[in-house]
């Protein structure tokens, strides 16, 4: 990426409220090598550049503590509008050969969202909402896993997914009490720990 459009990323995030860091979620990574930096274990989130595997990293080590202090300081409406300006950010980042090809997985993204969202709408305590959806969109990532996609297009697709079905779902400002249900969730079943924990930087990066 060069200098000038990188700084207009920059700007756009800052015009936002959300962390300019962010700007270098990209597939391709920037023109210029950013250094060596630690690798994401979460395996939905390592398809993310440098610099933005360093910033999910660095928030994954955060206690979910220190997530319920900062949403006191964020409201619903800033959350949700930095979820959305995020999601269009990760949706144009997408990597595919086609834009035709990158528009059929989008419309399945917004499917399996959608599907997710109406089936779990009448829960009606958030904490088991929420790991209700964690469930489902496990299950959604394995058929994006089944299909004939890069290792970088699934999980580039299966953060975007999460961060939609979140934001939809009326759960991306989900109150403390149900983070750290789901927190706890996945904790103990460890087969959807990676998606926890997809959700868990999710709410860092929009509480930060």
């Amino acid at each position: 990426m060069s200098n000038t459009a990188f700084q207009r990323q920059v700007e756009d995030m800052k015009a936002a409220g959300l962390n300019p860091m962010l700007a270098y979620l990209k597939a391709g990574g920037a023109s210029t090598p950013i250094g060596a930096m630690p690798q994401v274990q979460n395996p939905y989130l390592a398809g993310a550049t440098s610099g933005f595997q360093t910033s999910q990293t660095q928030l994954a080590n955060k206690q979910v503590g220190k997530v319920g202090a900062e949403i006191e300081n964020v409201d619903a409406d800033t959350i949700k509008k930095r979820a959305e300006t995020l999601l269009t950010l990760a949706n144009k980042e997408l990597s595919f050969a086609s834009a035709d090809e990158k528009r059929q997985h989008i419309n399945l993204m917004e499917s399996q969202s959608k599907k997710i969202v109406e089936e779990t709408k009448n829960i009606s305590i958030e904490g088991e909402r929420l790991i209700a959806v964690i469930k489902q969109l496990e299950s959604s990532a394995k058929l994006i896993e089944a299909q004939t996609l890069t290792e970088e297009q699934r999980k580039q697709q299966i953060f975007a997914l999460a961060l939609k079905t979140l934001n939809e779902s009326d759960l991306v400002a989900a109150d403390l009490k149900a983070i750290k249900q789901a927190d706890n969730f996945g904790k103990e079943f460890g087969q959807y720990k990676p998606m926890v924990d997809t959700v868990m930087n999710i709410f860092r990066l929009l509480r930060r």
